[in-house]
Parts: structure tokens; C-alpha cells; sequence
């Protein structure tokens, strides 16, 4: 599913619940909560490396599978007992550390075959905290001061649960990756208290002359606390100030010193490709990246990379600074899948449960959401038979099987036994009124209600509009195979569907 449509999802309510943490606020005394998103000073804290160390740079997907202190980034389980955690450059705890921030992750890999290591140092820093200026729904995105906001299904949401409960000036704290235009490709925003103080980190165009500092759509003003000059004319760049006039007044400028890869033995790293030029010679989040003929690719080929994509690389640097890469593998955003109906079957051995009869695959990459209790820490192992979830994913193009990215379990309400599902159909038959969803056969129920909520000229079809009579929606979907919403009921071989809509590709 393209992102310029995510909002059509988000208005059909019954079929697509948004995603949203447990938390109402950022906590922590400093960090937020607190009546101000950030600290009256910041620490300027320095991140030193260790030599021996590996670095996992990644989304926070889950808590506590091992240890009780534990995080899972990239797929690794970190013991977080010993680590120092900064966030915004203020010292933090675990309690700060949420589903979705982007942290960046020192320490070592005890064991890699179950995929388990002991932090170190956790850092993590939100791209921007500050107010919404607009909210531009037909391309799902979001300016929080100055800065372009991409959000995708799998984006959580923190303090609010629809996008359309956003206000102008709410202000926001954003964490993500940056693509090669500087946009933020959200992974969390959270609703902060209101404050007048803000924060931007990102590459800035800088003229030391004129003391300021361009990130995104804002001009920073530095002149009070000037940087000094750098043979770059863009450098990734912290600012901390308040809004003056509509001019951003800078109380801390600051540019964030690079990386020391060479100190890692190993490098995991989610990010976008920022440059490309070849299969073999390209940029992950502006750092140099190669393969070779021993490098393994997940869920895509050397072919599929391209300007945009999104990878999570494992390797390590070569004697020219470039990432060598043992491991690639492919985040993919269209296809998108969504599932929500009780589970049926849990194989605690293989991380396994079965919705609508068949069998997905549940991994330590798999986003965790809880739901229906705001207080139990939640992981795969928490399931039970009859819980009701919704996951969200994509199809892997080489097996044609769901890749669960998100799974979040559900209030299940007194009588509510319906089922809902999200996908391209991969087999429609006309005459029959059957579709077939990666092995999950719907028939549609002889009073079953059909719409088409594409959109026309750049806005959304009014629902008065929209209603099909069976013959138009199976006319419609036979040949381009859409992408399409189905609400019913599932008898233990096939769905029954009620409800049946035509979304926006």
C-alpha cells in the first residue's frame, strides 16, 4: 500500500485500528511528562566508543522476552542492567525507553545464535520535538517545525490514537529514520505537554557566517551560542531553542560528532539509502555500504536495491571505511497486509500462530502492542489461545506468505466475533463471488455491502458515493486486483464477508 494512502485506511475504522502504546506521555522527570518535552540544560554529552564493541543502530520492537531489563533492537535482545542510557543528552532510565524510538546501541554479543547481547550505552535521540504545523492527509505526512513527517502503518502513535485528533501547535516528539531528501519516516510520535521549548537534530546546511543552520524546511538562528566553522557545509546538527516571531532562536547549537565505526567488530544498522549509485557502491543513512558474493539477502536481491529502500544491514568496515555487508535485509512498505481475528494456534517452539488457518511467524523483529492491558510488560510468549490481535505486514514476494512487522492484541468486546482482514487478493472469482487471500478463501454473504474508496482528484469520495452492487466491486477488482478491505465472520475454512471495500493504491 502507498503511504499517499495510508489516510484512507485510517477513515475506515472498522477494518483498520491505528496504532498506539500504552503510554499517554513520554515519562521520566526531564524527559517529558514533566509540563516540558525537554530538560531547561542539556548535558552535551559525548557517546565514546569502545574498541571490541559492536553497535546496533535500530527501532526499539519489544521488551523483556529474556531479561527483565531488556530491549530488542534489530532483532537482538539487549541486557540493559549495566547501561548507561542517555536520551536527548540528558542521563535516562529504561522506563524512558519506548516501542518504536530509533536508539543506537554499544556493547557486546554474548550469544548469536539466540540473538542475545549486553549493552553498554544506549543512546537516543528524537529527531524533532516541536509543533504541528500541518497535516497533509492525501500523502500522510505531518510538518512538525519544519521538518517533513512521513507516517506509514506501522508507525506508533503515543498520547492520541487517529491522526485526525491532532491539533495545530500540539506539540510533538518524532523519532525515525531520515530518507535521501532529509525527511523523517516516522516510527513513533508521541503527544508531548505543551512546552516553548524545542529541539531538531538533523543534517543542516550551515553558514558560519551568518550563524545559522538549515534542517529541513527551518532556519536556525545560532548567533547566541555560535558553532565553529567546518570544512562541511552540511553536518549533522543538534539545536535546542524556543520560537521567537516565527524565528527559531537557538540556546544550544551543536554539531554531533561522527561515529567511530572502526571501533565496532560488527555493525547492525536500519536505515534508508541515502546514496546509490551501484548494487555495490551506495550509502545506508549516509554511511558507505558494499556487497560481495558472499553477502545474504532477505526478502529481496542486489537488483531491488535502489534509491529510498529501506535495509537492515549486519556487517563490518573494510581498510576504506565501507561497510562491508554479511547480512541485508529488506524492509517493504507496499504489499501491505493486515489481519485481525482470535488466534487459534500458538507453537511456543517456532513462535508461531495460526488467524483464519494459517500460520504466521512471529520473530524478535515483530513490534508487540498490547491493547488490553496498560500495565503487564507484553511479548510473543504473553499470547494466548483466543486473544484477539490484529497484525500488520507485507508479503514476502518470493514466498507469498505474510512478514508479521506488527502485532498488537485487542479489547475483545461481548459479542463481537467479526473478522477483519487487509491485502491484494491473489484469486477472484466473478461468477462465485469468492476471493482468495494468500490461502484464506472469502466468500461474500448474499447481503454483503460493497464500496470503492479510492480516491478522485486528490480527495477522498464521499461514503454516500461509493456504494457498488456486487457485480460493479467484482467487475472492478478482476483484472487489477486492488488493494481491499473485508469485514466478516470465519467458520473454520472460509470467511463470510459483510463488508467489502476497494482501498487507494
Amino acid at each position: 500500500m502507498k503511504m499517499n494512502n495510508l489516510f484512507t485506511v485510517f477513515w475506515i475504522l472498522f477494518f483498520l485500528t491505528a496504532c498506539n502504546d500504552t503510554d499517554l506521555f513520554l515519562a521520566g522527570g526531564g524527559i517529558g511528562g514533566t509540563g516540558s518535552p525537554l530538560p531547561e540544560e542539556s548535558t552535551g554529552t559525548t557517546l565514546t566508543s569502545k574498541a571490541g564493541e559492536s553497535i546496533n543502530i535500530g527501532t526499539i520492537t519489544s521488551f523483556g522476552h529474556i531479561f527483565v531489563d531488556g530491549i530488542v533492537v534489530n532483532g537482538i535482545e539487549y541486557d540493559l542492567s549495566q547501561a548507561e542510557i542517555i536520551m536527548n543528552g540528558q542521563s535516562a532510565t529504561a522506563v524512558d525507553l519506548k516501542l518504536g524510538m530509533i536508539v543506537q546501541v554499544q556493547g557486546t554479543i554474548t550469544d548469536e545464535e539466540n540473538k542475545t547481547g549486553v549493552a553498554r550505552l544506549i543512546a537516543a535521540d528524537e529527531n524533532v520535538v516541536g509543533p504541528l504545523q500541518s497535516i497533509d492527509e492525501i500523502n500522510s505526512r505531518l510538518t512538525v517545525l519544519g521538518q517533513t513527517v512521513i507516517i506509514n502503518p506501522f508507525t506508533i502513535f503515543s498520547g492520541f490514537v487517529d491522526i485526525n485528533e491532532l491539533k495545530s501547535n500540539n506539540i510533538l516528539a518524532v523519532s525515525g529514520l531520515t530518507n535521501e531528501m532529509g525527511h523523517i519516516l516516522a516510527t513513533r510520535i508521541a503527544l508531548m505537554l505543551p512546552s516553548d521549548r524545542f529541539q531538531v537534530r538533523g543534517r543542516a546546511f550551515l553558514d558560519y557566517f551568518e550563524q545559522t543552520a538549515t534542517i529541513g524546511d527551518l532556519t536556525v538562528d545560532c548567533s547566541q551560542t555560535p558553532f565553529a566553522e567546518t570544512k562541511d557545509e552540511v553536518h549533522l546538527f543538534d539545536v535546542k531553542g524556543k520560537l521567537f516571531n516565527n524565528r527559531f532562536i537557538a540556546e544550544q547549537c551543536q554539531l554531533v560528532e561522527p561515529t567511530e565505526w572502526d571501533n565496532f567488530v560488527t555493525i547492525r544498522l536500519d536505515g534508508v539509502i541515502t546514496r546509490f549509485n551501484t548494487s555495490t557502491d551506495f550509502d545506508v543513512d549516509h554511511l558507505p555500504v558494499t556487497v560481495n558474493p558472499e553477502t545474504q539477502f532477505q526478502l529481496g536481491m542486489a537488483t531491488d536495491l535502489i534509491l529510498g529502500s529501506r535495509l537492515k544491514v549486519k556487517g563490518s568496515r573494510d581498510g576504506n571505511g565501507v561497510l562491508v555487508a554479511e547480512e541485508i535485509q529488506f524492509v517493504n512498505l507496499t504489499d501491505y497486509v493486515s489481519i485481525k481475528a482470535p488466534i487459534e494456534t500458538i507453537a511456543t517452539d517456532s513462535k508461531q500462530i495460526n488467524l483464519l488457518g494459517i500460520a504466521l511467524q512471529l520473530n524478535n523483529d515483530t513490534v508487540f502492542i498490547d491493547n488490553s492491558d496498560e500495565l503487564t510488560p507484553f511479548n510473543w510468549q504473553a499470547l494466548r489461545i483466543g486473544d484477539v490481535v490484529q497484525v500488520q505486514g507485507f508479503i514476502d514476494l518470493n514466498t507469498h506468505l505474510p512478514i508479521i512487522q506488527q502485532l498488537q492484541r485487542e479489547v475483545r468486546q461481548f459479542g463481537e466475533n467479526n473478522v477483519e482482514l487487509i491485502g491484494h487478493p491473489d484469486i477472484v472469482e466473478v461468477g462465485t463471488r469468492t476471493l482468495n487471500f494468500f490461502g484464506i478463501t472469502i466468500m461474500a454473504d448474499s447481503r454483503a455491502n460493497y464500496r470503492d474508496n479510492r480516491t478522485t482528484t486528490g480527495a477522498l469520495l464521499n461514503s454516500r458515493d461509493i456504494s457498488l452492487t456486487a457485480s460493479e466491486f467484482f467487475t472492478r477488482i478482476q483484472t487489477v486486483k486492488p488493494l481491499i478491505a473485508v469485514e466478516g465472520q470465519w467458520f473454520g475454512q472460509v470467511m463470510i464477508a459483510q463488508q467489502l471495500v476497494i482501498l487507494s493504491e
